[in-house]
């Protein structure tokens, strides 16, 4: 496999891989440390970008691209056309976190995504739908030596540090400190940083001499030795609305001193507790209460920040997915590629073709034809005589769906992983190595899928569906409100999924049209572990003898989606909208929401609000109300089930009884 293709690398050279470190003028202050740290291993680069050709120039030359903060450099850099070559970080702060860069950024060129603090990561990951395996979080780390460290004691000498803007809390800042001031006129307030805002420079200026704290308020700019700066201060007081960490009161801690730390977005998953508060009332009594312990808040800061710490956390993560890598290109696990087929003729060649020319090597092809007459069976038996890995079964009736033709593929895979797919679909020629390489890494997952191209007849690409991860809950929930899937299921499996749970592909109540749908509910009653790749990897057809046109098909298909749900699941979660604890009359209740849940599918279709675009225009309203009869048949069910339980429902059970016998006799006229 040629390295041009993917990031494998050749493991008999020994020399140190290089690492650039991009990054802007002036914001580099977090990142010496970490290219000293890493110097002793790998040959480092540090890059102050003032021009893309720079990053260009930077990407040829290094093994690995580190980009420090997510911004215009990461979103150049992860869509050069070095980037599928490259291992590539990002390392991302806060400020970022709110910007429109991570939208921006080819998330699926990106190895690892470093954050400094678990909430930012959370935010982004859910924000911008990234990968969460791609996702860990490394701190920024103290040096704790550089720190003067004592055993200090309570006192009146407050500090802050840093800039005052509106992300730093400039009114909780003075009026905390007026508190404070209030309580003894002793305190005082020293200020090493700089305001941002003329705004925020012409209210403090006015305020502390209404306040008459000119004499305790003192403003020191910069200081080029903080630890010099902070060695006669006895708290430092942050008042911060979100950080990522806040450096400055780390710092401060390493050197024993206490730490008054307002409990901003995230706090509690940073610092201790005891030292967070939320009302001004708390810090004052904080810095008035003489609790003060400088081991704690130094040995906090060694046990959980310590710099070599969180350096040795980057070299392994950097060293994993290096391993991870190679360990694929030495291995290469089997991988079964499952193709079926019917009258498929048009199609099937690029289907095939394009699995034959993957950048992954070790495949396995397995085509099944459901009694073809177009002359399908003629293309297949062409490819089994001319690739050795390359088997066909031939049905010898038409079985009417793709079920049989899937249960085959799994009972028959011979793959550690394999995948099915349609005739006339087709994937991208390195869908398999990324798909390996997810599965690979991440031993937990059961299956991976991509975002999808949607390509009409000629080949051409007319859409993309890109998908989201969503929670169990959730899915259930979002295929009951719309009876359609919400992940591909023609993408890799693990194999020792079916084996371990003894499961195959099934039916449900006939709907052979919704299977993807009713086996995504049926594998996650097996608690199935699904992940995504942030790439679009399949080519999904849309023609006109695509059975995704047949509508009539569709709302049939629809019932059995919603009755599986229906018998399968708590209502709880697929209405989860109710306060299902607190009703009366439970089962009549659940029969009269059901049957107003199905008369309401009618309206929806009859109105066009629950049908797809491209079908709108090839339908008539009267084969609307003509297709929708399933749902009264099935809503009629429970309203006679609901009847027969008792009386508190009963009248609402009635008038559904009554629209659903109108629309009935409507149904009835037109024939």
């Amino acid at each position: 496999m040629e390295n041009s293709n993917n990031k494998f690398f050749d493991t008999t050279k020994i020399y140190k891989k290089k690492i650039s470190f991009f990054v802007k003028e002036g914001l580099d202050s977090f990142l010496e440390n970490i290219i000293k740290g890493l110097s002793d291993e790998y040959e480092t680069k540090k890059i102050i970008v003032n021009n893309f050709n720079q990053i260009d120039e930077g990407m040829k030359w290094a093994d690995i691209c580190w980009f420090e903060w997510c911004d215009e450099l990461v979103i150049y850099g992860s869509s050069h056309n070095l980037a599928k070559e490259k291992i590539i970080i990002c390392r991302l702060h806060s400020y970022e976190a709110f910007t429109k860069y991570p939208a921006d950024v080819i998330w699926q060129n990106v190895d690892k995504i470093i954050f400094v603090a678990e909430h930012i990561k959370n935010f982004v990951i859910n924000k911008f739908n990234i990968d969460n395996d791609k996702a860990l979080v490394i701190p920024n780390g103290i040096q704790c030596e550089k720190w003067t460290f004592k055993e200090r004691k309570t006192g009146f000498n407050i500090a802050y540090v840093g800039y005052i803007n509106y992300k730093k809390g400039p009114m909780l800042l003075l009026h905390t400190f007026k508190a404070i001031y209030d309580k003894d006129n002793r305190y005082k307030l020293y200020i090493a940083g700089q305001f941002q805002d003329y705004r925020d420079i012409l209210y403090f200026n006015q305020m502390i001499k209404e306040f008459n704290m000119e004499n305790n308020v003192i403003y020191e700019g910069w200081q080029d030795n903080l630890d010099k700066w902070l060695e006669d201060k006895n708290y430092i007081l942050c008042t911060s609305i979100l950080e990522s960490q806040n450096i400055s009161v780390m710092q401060a801690m390493a050197k024993g001193i206490k730490p008054i730390i307002h409990n901003f977005v995230g706090s509690k998953d940073i610092y201790p507790k005891n030292l967070i508060w939320n009302s001004i009332d708390d810090a004052v009594k904080m810095v008035t209460d003489n609790k003060y312990n400088s081991k704690e808040y130094n040995l906090y800061i060694k046990n959980n920040f310590e710099l070599k710490h969180q350096i040795d956390k980057i070299k392994y993560q950097i060293l994993k997915v290096y391993k991870i890598e190679e360990n694929i290109m030495l291995k290469q696990p089997l991988v079964t590629i499952g193709i079926t087929n019917y009258n498929g003729k048009k199609y099937l060649s690029k289907c095939i073709d394009n699995c034959i020319n993957q950048t992954y090597k070790n495949i396995e092809i397995l085509l099944i034809d459901d009694f073809s007459n177009d002359g399908s069976c003629e293309i297949i038996k062409d490819y089994e005589k001319k690739y050795d890995n390359i088997h066909a079964i031939y049905h010898t009736f038409n079985s009417g769906g793709a079920l049989k033709g899937i249960r085959e593929i799994i009972d028959n895979s011979k793959g550690k992983y394999f995948q099915w797919i349609a005739c006339d679909d087709y994937i991208e020629k390195d869908a398999i190595y990324k798909f390996v390489n997810y599965l690979e890494k991440n031993p937990q997952k059961d299956y991976v899928f991509s975002n999808f191209n949607i390509i009409n007849e000629d080949n051409e690409k007319v859409d993309q569906w890109n998908y989201k991860i969503y929670s169990y809950n959730e899915a259930i929930k979002h295929i009951f409100k719309s009876s359609s899937g919400i992940v591909p299921m023609n993408c890799l499996y693990r194999l020792e999924f079916f084996r371990n749970n003894k499961i195959n592909w099934i039916v449900y109540r006939g709907n052979d049209f919704s299977a993807d749908t009713l086996n995504f509910l049926q594998f996650i009653k097996y608690n199935w572990n699904y992940g995504k790749v942030d790439d679009t990897l399949i080519n999904y057809r849309i023609h006109s003898n695509n059975l995704s046109h047949n509508l009539e098909k569709r709302i049939n298909a629809s019932v059995s989606i919603f009755d599986y749900i229906i018998k399968n699941f708590k209502e709880e979660i697929y209405m989860p909208e109710i306060p299902w604890d607190k009703v009366l009359n439970r089962k009549q209740f659940k029969n009269c929401i059901i049957a107003q849940f199905y008369y309401n599918q009618i309206q929806n279709h009859i109105n066009m609000n629950a049908i797809p675009k491209y079908i709108n225009a090839n339908i008539t309203r009267e084969e609307l109300i003509k297709y929708c009869i399933v749902f009264a048949k099935e809503g009629m069910n429970y309203i006679y089930e609901g009847l027969s339980q008792g009386d508190t429902y009963k009248i609402e059970l009635l008038k559904l009884k009554d629209l659903y016998e109108k629309y009935i006799d409507e149904v009835k006229n037109l024939r």
